[in-house]
């Protein structure tokens, strides 16, 4: 652990993905694959997956071949369900700030075992000819090399990871300036992996309040996308983390399976953390 992570190190109690990943969708789900917003192409190469080791699969010459529960096995979700045959892998969401550099939510990465034992992966995401992503090339796996700063306490909740090798075929996500503020009905786009699904795009959603240094909002988020970048759609840069939210799904008595918790638009909850609090010394 490096000394800056011993002092950045802010945090005395367990903010777990349980208790701070929980997300809901509010008004119509609004999250897409990126095939279907090619617009965004450019930002979605940049967001990586965070992948336990162990989950990457069976090693082959050029990668590793995906084998994983699907969204219903993992969820006990109703048939009919969004997204429901694909794999679930991922355990949170990072994007890359500069050419070694991952940023991502606070209690994502909370100690040395985070670190050594979670990789972080791009190119996840289905394919709109093939369907489920079926292999991760080795060329697209980088390990954390360091925690370059962490807080994961009342919000400022953030975390950059600094990454065994540079990213030389994806371009850094543009940052919005330290001195930016958010304001209320800023246009919201977020990208990060909900439930552990390859890589969705949600967008149609705002800033509903401020709180300090956390924006509350009503963006389409589950656990597993603490840590998504969430841009401000015009610009294409970076205001916030993801951090927390509602509960993702909830019983269905009828059918006795899990569904979608949906909510009215005005009703959002979902927590991002300003970028504003993010160290930019990396």
């Amino acid at each position: 652990m490096s000394p800056k992570l011993l002092l950045t190190l802010i945090s005395f109690f367990q903010l777990g993905i349980s208790q701070a990943g929980t997300k809901v969708v509010y008004g119509d789900d609004d999250r897409f694959e990126p095939y279907e917003r090619p617009q965004y192409f450019t930002q979605s190469q940049s967001v990586a997956a965070m992948i336990n080791k162990s989950n990457l699969g069976f090693e082959s010459l050029d990668g590793f071949n995906i084998s994983a529960r699907t969204h219903q096995q993992a969820y006990g979700l109703c048939s009919g369900s969004k997204f429901i045959d694909q794999p679930i892998l991922a355990h949170c969401s990072g994007s890359l700030v500069a050419e070694d550099v991952i940023l991502t939510a606070g209690h994502c990465v909370e100690s040395d075992f985070d670190c050594t034992n979670f990789d972080w992966v791009f190119g996840y995401e289905m394919n709109q000819k093939t369907g489920n992503p079926k292999k991760f090339e080795k060329k697209n796996i980088y390990h954390c090399k360091d925690v370059i700063a962490q807080s994961s306490l009342n919000g400022f909740d953030y975390a950059l990871i600094k990454l065994d090798r540079k990213v030389m075929d994806r371009n850094p996500l543009k940052m919005a300036t330290p001195q930016y503020r958010s304001q209320v009905g800023e246009p919201l786009l977020m990208l990060g992996f909900p439930s552990g699904l390859p890589l969705k795009i949600t967008e149609s959603a705002s800033v509903l309040k401020l709180e300090d240094h956390l924006l509350v909002t009503n963006l389409d988020a589950f656990h597993v996308n603490s840590g998504s970048p969430v841009l401000n759609q015009k610009t294409g840069k970076i205001i916030g983390i993801l951090v927390s939210g509602r509960p993702d799904y909830i019983q269905d008595p009828k059918q006795n399976c899990s569904i979608v918790n949906t909510l009215d638009n005005s009703m959002g909850g979902e927590r991002v953390t300003s970028l504003f609090v993010v160290p930019r010394d990396f």
